[in-house]
């Protein structure tokens, strides 16, 4: 859904314009690696990883996934080849999701958020991710390898999960929006 010029921002109060961008552009003032330093907080944060802690800030888990290759021939192999995996676009290659992944590990290094392989988000359905650019490349990959003798890994999967925020992480999110 776009935003239209005269939505507001509902984040702690804030009811500044929601010019179609997930944070408005009052919130994103106080995003600013400027304002962090400013106000000394423990963890600074780049735009990005503030705007993923306000997307996370808004409402409940967001669906993460990671790539991992498995054997036909032996059942206990497998292997993470990419990890954390979120995907915006059909388009997103392996670059743009490595990039998003490295965002993500930040901000769960610094305990901000916690993912977990073990509890999917409820009616998550993966096909963009399993159509991405990103997967595709993955797939090939893992089918080439699979055609090497000696070669073990010759199945694709794409597991599912999940990002909260921790409550360090919403406290984050807390202090920036207070100024």
């Amino acid at each position: 859904m776009q935003n239209t010029e005269n939505d507001r921002c509902d984040q702690n109060g804030c009811s500044g314009p929601v010019p179609g961008n997930p944070l408005c552009e009052s919130c994103r003032l106080y995003l600013t690696k400027k304002s962090v330093e400013k106000r000394n907080l423990p963890f600074p944060l780049t735009d990005e990883e503030a705007e993923l802690l306000g997307k996370l800030s808004s409402g409940g888990a967001t669906p993460v996934s990671r790539f991992v290759m498995g054997s036909s021939r032996e059942d206990d192999l497998e292997s993470v080849a990419l990890a954390p995996v979120v995907v915006r676009g059909p388009e997103d290659d392996v670059e743009t999701v490595k990039k998003l992944g490295e965002i993500i590990t930040s901000l769960e290094d610094r305990g901000l958020i916690a993912l977990d392989y073990e509890s999917p988000v409820p009616g998550f359905d993966d096909q963009m991710v399993r159509e991405s650019a990103a997967f595709a490349t993955f797939e090939e990959a893992v089918e080439e390898g699979g055609k090497r003798p000696g070669f073990l890994f010759d199945t694709a999967r794409l597991d599912s999960g999940s990002i909260t925020l921790t409550d360090d992480g919403a406290q984050a999110m807390l202090d920036y929006y207070r100024g």
